[in-house]
């Protein structure tokens, strides 16, 4: 019966014939360009940039899968979380990346995965340069010659839901997963120790032989340097086998003293984490 146009695929339309005909309504592509159009555009990108400056991400970013801003609240805790497992392998590291694996376990189903291992690589490329985001951050790898896979599992777990992350280097592979108590991150694993950390500022990560004396003895080597405990967890997987403690510090630890951490009976190694 008739129709109404405004976006051709040449433009503006040169000889089209669709232009003669009496049942078509041929108007020009400036639906944007009234006073009122611009107004509205104007203020709802300054809203969504003061939303990007809070760390709320864009729902329209070129290259990446769109969100609604009704999805946007519902992903924003998933992106944490992503960030901080990423970050959490960049302080891991030994030697160059070969891949990163990530492994989805549970009820992610009206989650866009995608968007969630975007922050990963985010997180885990932060350290190394400043100019990654969650929509170049899968370039970036790429371009670094880091591999990356995105695995879906129904597998039972001990959370509803859990974010695993493998790094592999010639040295060796790191895992560690994370999953959400009410909305907030948490790292629940590290190399298959069990732990239920609160990724926050600096984290010590000490990993030693689990022998009557060692928490104690850690506690005295910071305490004498002034730096402050905030809080532990320590993960292990039998007896007096190899165990994990991490440390929430409330201060900087020294080059000088990790050298006399690492030298103490029954440590095998230490990482500073700063999340």
């Amino acid at each position: 019966a008739g129709a109404a146009l405004d976006v051709f695929e040449v433009e503006p339309p040169v000889n089209n014939p669709l232009l003669s005909l009496p049942n078509v309504i041929a108007t020009p592509h400036l639906g944007a360009s009234t006073e009122e159009a611009q107004t509205g555009v104007s203020v709802d990108i300054a809203k969504q940039l003061l939303d990007f400056f809070d760390g709320i991400p864009p729902a329209n970013a070129i290259n990446l899968q769109p969100l609604t801003h009704e999805e946007i609240p519902l992903h924003v805790p998933y992106f944490n979380l992503a960030g901080k497992l990423g970050r959490l392998h960049s302080f891991m590291l030994e030697g160059p990346v070969r891949s990163l694996d990530v492994t989805y376990c549970g009820g992610f189903a009206s989650i866009k995965r995608p968007l969630v291992t975007s922050h990963i690589l985010e997180g885990f490329l932060k350290p190394a340069t400043e100019d990654v985001t969650c929509v170049n951050a899968a370039l970036l790898a790429r371009e670094r010659g880091i591999k990356f896979s995105e695995t879906v599992t129904d597998k039972k777990a001990k959370y509803h839901e859990l974010i695993t992350v493998e790094v592999t280097t010639p040295q060796r592979t790191v895992s560690a997963s994370g999953t959400l108590f009410n909305g907030e991150p948490r790292i629940v694993d590290v190399n298959g120790y069990s732990i239920d950390l609160v990724p926050e500022g600096t984290v010590l990560f000490v990993k030693h032989m689990d022998r009557p004396g060692m928490i104690g003895a850690v506690g005295t080597l910071l305490g004498s340097h002034n730096i402050n405990i905030a809080g532990m967890q320590v993960g292990r997987k039998e007896v007096r086998g190899e165990a994990v403690m991490a440390l929430m510090l409330d201060d900087p630890i020294p080059e000088t003293v990790m050298k006399k951490l690492l030298k103490l009976k029954f440590i095998e190694n230490a990482r500073v984490v700063k999340f």
